[in-house]
């Protein structure tokens, strides 16, 4: 799974999934209702990322205060990531044990 984070058909995909989650639009269509997501561009200002945090925090147990930690991400940037042994900040706070690790 490493590097799943910087592949674009992966972001793509996650993108749309949180869409459908935290900006979707119910619809009817063919005598169905459905869900669809609408774009989520210029919403960051209209909760939508409130949304996002608050569905890792009730669902995944996330620790806002850890996962979302700017002084963290900078060490991140600036120190460890050169080393070469993650890929991704995300991948790091599953190591810290910020982040749960899912099992498909």
């Amino acid at each position: 799974m490493k590097g799943i984070y910087k592949d674009s058909k992966v972001i793509e995909t996650y993108h749309e999934i949180a869409k459908i989650e935290f900006n979707g639009e119910i619809i009817k269509t063919k005598g169905r209702t459905v869900r669809i997501g609408k774009s989520s561009k210029g919403q960051l200002n209209k909760g939508y990322l409130e949304r996002v945090i608050d569905n890792l925090v009730d669902n995944y147990g996330v620790d806002q205060g850890l996962a979302l930690n700017p002084k963290l991400y900078q060490h991140f940037k600036d120190v460890i990531y050169s080393d070469g042994k993650y890929d991704t900040f995300i991948d790091y706070m599953k190591d810290l044990n910020y982040l749960p690790v899912i099992h498909s």
